[in-house]
Order: structure tokens, then sequence, then C-alpha cells
């Protein structure tokens, strides 16, 4: 039966659709170029019309089956993430890497209820350590270690 209301499909179809029309929006001076040419704007612009597809595909599978209805949303780990985010944004060049990467894990743990102590102490470690060997070593990116 066809029934309107906000469920969880139904925001997260509408929010799959807003991604894809800012993607559009913003790559929109970008040359697609062809199939056999892609130009800068080609992949972003394919991947913003299948999330847009998925978004209207999500809102048209709510209409029709029961889906949970909203509920609250929860802030403080959204919060914390952005924070965790933009620590190492502000910390990946004037701290290092590993400062930067172990600030950013210590602060996105803390929306993380119920962490133990040595689980905390044990991602500040072992990260950092990882996503170098990874990111630095493995991908060659161009980023300082530490601050010295």
């Amino acid at each position: 039966m066809l029934s309107i209301r906000m469920s969880q499909d139904m925001l997260a179809g509408v929010i799959f659709m807003a991604i894809a029309a800012v993607a559009l929006w913003f790559g929109a001076d970008l040359d697609a170029g062809t199939s056999a040419e892609m130009g800068p704007g080609y992949m972003p612009r394919a991947l913003a019309w299948i999330i847009g597809a998925m978004g209207v595909f999500t809102c048209l599978r709510a209409l029709w089956l029961k889906s949970p209805k909203v509920g609250t949303i929860a802030l403080r780990p959204i919060i914390l993430i952005l924070a965790a985010c933009g620590a190492f944004a502000y910390l990946v060049d004037w701290a290092g890497f590993i400062v930067a990467s172990a600030a950013a894990i210590l602060i996105a743990l803390f929306a993380m209820p119920g962490a133990s102590l040595l689980y905390v102490i044990g991602m500040i470690v072992v990260l950092p350590a990882a996503l170098a060997l990874v990111f630095i070593v493995g991908l060659g990116l161009p980023f300082d270690l530490w601050w010295f």
C-alpha cells in the first residue's frame, strides 16, 4: 500500500538524492569527455547519477515497504567524528602524521561508549603506526611522520 511518511528508508533516499544533486552541481564545470576519452568530470558525474538513482529507488521502496520511523539522532558521535577529522587536518602539517593520527583516533574514540583504557591505548599506539606504513611507506604520500 502506498503511504508517504518519513521512515528511515525515505530519509536515506532523500539524503542520497541531495548528495547526488550537490555533486552534480559542484562537478558541472568539469568536462565529462566521452567514454573513450574520459575527462575529469566523468567519474564524479557517473557516481553522482548512480547515487541519485539509488536515492530514487530507496524512496520508491519506502513508499511500498514498511521501515522503521526515524528515531532520535545521536549528535555526540557525529560531532566527535567531525572534530576528529578537523583535528587531523589541522595537526597533520603542524605536528606530523603520527601525532595527528593519534589525536584524531583519541577524539573519535570518545564517540564510542564503554571503550576500555587498554583498548584506547592499543588503538592510539597501533593504528598510527599501521596508517603510516600504509599511506607514507606503501603509497608514498608526502607527509612528515613527526614535527621535527
